[in-house]
């Protein structure tokens, strides 16, 4: 299924946590766009060195958070992979 590589790591989008405020272990990026898909909304997101990403939330989540293009959220990984670099 479809994948996000965020550095060595890959997460798929709905592993992926939003929030409005920095935590331990989040990553600043900015909402680009948040596509609204019947029950789920996928959110594209791009940190400030320019990586983009996106996130897949369920519709009531996504509207609790209010998001909108050109906020700034806080992503962090519930699962992920890494792999060492050869």
């Amino acid at each position: 299924g479809p994948v996000n590589r965020i550095d060595d790591r890959y997460v798929r989008p709905h592993d992926l946590e939003l929030h409005m405020e920095a935590a331990e272990g989040t990553t600043a990026a900015v909402v680009e766009r948040a596509v609204y898909l019947g029950f789920e909304v996928r959110v594209e997101l791009r940190r400030s060195d320019g990586v983009r990403f996106w996130a897949q939330l369920p519709r009531d989540e996504a509207e609790r958070l209010e998001l909108r293009g050109g906020q700034t959220v806080h992503a962090r990984t519930q699962r992920e992979r890494v792999f060492a670099l050869a």
